[in-house]
């Protein structure tokens, strides 16, 4: 049942992502644009990775003697 949970929260995530956040970046001008994408990086490593850690590290027994490490890049710096 938790895998159901967190397969429908992230379903539910992309859509909102595809559909609503990815348009609107056509709406923010050139002269802003760095700015807002740090703001829109940190903010949606958040919404994305906390979840997809736990439904990735949920299953292998984290936490334990080997729990496993959350990646880390462009989506994945702010748990770095």
């Amino acid at each position: 049942m938790l895998n159901f949970a967190a397969a429908a929260y992230l379903t539910g995530l992309i859509w909102t992502v595809q559909v609503v956040h990815y348009p609107s970046f056509g709406k923010v001008s050139k002269e802003a644009w760095a700015a807002f994408h740090a703001a829109h990086t940190r903010r949606m490593s958040y919404v994305v990775m906390a979840p997809w850690c736990w439904s990735w590290a949920w299953p292998s027994g984290w936490p334990g003697p080997a729990a496993p490490r959350c990646p880390t890049g462009p989506a994945g710096g702010a748990w770095g």
